[in-house]
């Protein structure tokens, strides 16, 4: 029994740990597509002025 409940507490520690390491990649994501969506703000810009 007592295997048993090490190994669903570790288990559980690396689910813990992937959801952490989620997160992080979600807010990652979040900041590329805002850093994409100005970027994309930046060249829209430049065309209407005659640039690129």
């Amino acid at each position: 029994m007592d295997y048993i409940k090490r190994g669903v507490d570790d288990i559980r520690l690396e689910q813990r740990a992937q959801a952490q390491r989620v997160d992080v990649l979600s807010e990652r994501v979040t900041r590329v597509e805002e850093s994409a969506k100005q970027a994309h703000k930046r060249i829209d810009r430049k065309e209407d002025n005659g640039g690129v």
